[in-house]
Order: C-alpha cells, then sequence, then structure tokens
C-alpha cells in the first residue's frame, strides 16, 4: 500500500521557487562561459538571477517575522510587482550607464516581467479588492509566473535572439 503523507506534505511551491532560483544561478554561469563577448546578455543574466536570489530570501526572512509578514496581507502580491519592476529598472539603468545595447533576450525578459506584473496586480485584484478564495485566475497565475520564470531561463541560457517584430515582420499578411 502507498502512504501519500509525505507526498502531501511537500510544499511544491518552495520546491519550484527554489529549483526556478537554482536554475537562474546555473544560467548566470552559462551566459558566463559560454557567450564571454555578449555584455548584455551578462548583465541581464546577473540582474535577473540576483534578483530571484533576493526576492527568495527576502519572502524566507518575511515568513520568519511574528505576524509572517512584513506590510500586510494586502500588499503580499503588490510586493512581487515592487520585484519585478525593479529588477527591469535596474537592468536598464546599468544598460544605459554602461552604454551597452538590449540584447534581444533582454528585451524578452522584460517583456515576460511585465506579463508577472501584470498577473500578480490581476492577483492582487482577485484576492483584495473582490476577496475571492477561489477563482479561476489562481492556478492559471502559478502556472503563468513558473513559465514565464522558465522562458526567462531558456532566453539566456540559449542567447535567443527572437524578435517579436521580426516574427510580425515575416508574416505579415500584405
Amino acid at each position: 500500500m502507498i502512504v501519500f503523507d509525505t507526498y502531501y506534505k511537500f510544499n511544491w511551491s518552495f520546491i519550484a521557487d527554489n529549483f526556478i532560483t537554482l536554475l537562474f544561478i546555473s544560467t548566470m554561469f552559462i551566459v558566463f562561459f559560454r557567450y564571454k563577448s555578449d555584455k548584455s546578455l551578462k548583465i541581464g543574466a546577473i540582474v535577473y538571477a540576483s534578483s530571484y536570489i533576493l526576492s527568495n530570501f527576502a519572502y524566507s526572512m518575511v515568513e520568519v517575522l511574528p505576524e509572517g509578514n512584513l506590510v500586510g496581507p494586502e500588499f503580499f502580491y503588490l510586493q512581487w510587482v515592487m520585484y519585478e519592476a525593479l529588477t527591469i529598472i535596474l537592468c536598464f539603468m546599468i544598460h544605459l550607464t554602461m552604454k551597452v545595447q538590449h540584447h534581444e533576450g533582454v528585451v524578452n525578459a522584460y517583456r515576460l516581467s511585465c506579463i508577472n506584473m501584470a498577473s500578480c496586480l490581476a492577483m492582487h485584484y482577485l484576492a483584495v479588492f473582490q476577496s475571492l478564495p477561489e477563482h479561476w485566475f489562481y492556478p492559471v497565475y502559478s502556472v503563468t509566473v513558473n513559465l514565464t520564470a522558465l522562458f526567462i531561463i531558456f532566453l539566456f541560457a540559449f542567447n535567443i535572439k527572437w524578435s517579436v517584430s521580426e516574427c510580425f515582420s515575416k508574416y505579415r499578411l500584405s
């Protein structure tokens, strides 16, 4: 007979977050050793890996506090919006100060971060303003956040230079 007690005791969210963080760290090393001449990709990999490490560390520190949260449960999803926004701003500012042209993979990472921010804002609206205990968007949010993180890792690790504008210009109907 199979006992599923240990299966239900695992915190799968914790495992997924740490797995994605480890992938960001390994991707940063891949970018450094594989794409030595691409400064923009290195900057993006460092900033995104640092962001995920620091946000996971900050989130685990928040769980240790006596109340279990730093700014209150009504600001939980807004914290993640702030992390994503600061990541984009920091990466953009480093590119700007170093006068480095953005790699197409970094630009796509910005776009994916904006998708994360939009889904966090939608979750904030549903959880705080609507106070809905269950909604169809909750599992969609979880999948969206993890998939966009994996896509960002994929963009950096494989040096993807795919451009949205190129795609539309290739497949124009006229």
